[in-house]
């Protein structure tokens, strides 16, 4: 079953594709827009800026090691079971 369901999916974009294929080219031109807007500046930050706030504890993202528990024990205990 698994392994159809990759064939069925490329089956029916490929007749999704062919059905545009089919339609008629009518003489109408479609206007093109443009993005005229400026490209992004990218921000500039000081190295003094970066070390303030790498000691602010607000902008520590590491995360905690979590302590083993019973719970935690037991799940790998039946994941190790399943595999």
């Amino acid at each position: 079953m698994y392994k159809l369901l990759p064939m069925i999916t490329v089956l029916i974009g490929l007749s999704l594709f062919a059905g545009e294929a089919r339609k008629p080219v009518t003489g109408e031109q479609q206007k093109i827009t443009y993005d005229t807007t400026p490209a992004p500046v990218p921000l500039n930050f000081s190295e003094e800026k970066i070390r303030s706030y790498r000691q602010q504890t607000d902008f520590n993202y590491s995360e905690r090691e979590e302590q083993e528990t019973w719970w935690t024990m037991f799940k790998r205990y039946i994941i190790l079971q399943v595999i």
